[in-house]
């Protein structure tokens, strides 16, 4: 059932797989100051993402 987005909270998270959390996310806090229409999947910072072969000399 989808949800009316009234209300933001901050968590924290480990990771992510595609558009969901892989773990659980963990509440960090209410943010009364922000308006859950601002709030998007795209103001997620996304990681560097490294070639393994970067890493290791040699390995192709």
């Amino acid at each position: 059932m989808p949800l009316r987005p009234e209300r933001v909270v901050e968590v924290r998270y480990d990771h992510m797989e595609g558009a969901r959390f892989r773990h659980t996310a963990q509440f960090n806090r209410w943010r009364p100051d922000r308006d859950p229409r601002s709030c998007s999947y795209a103001q997620l910072e996304r990681p560097l993402t490294v070639s393994l072969s970067d890493i290791v000399p040699g390995l192709r």
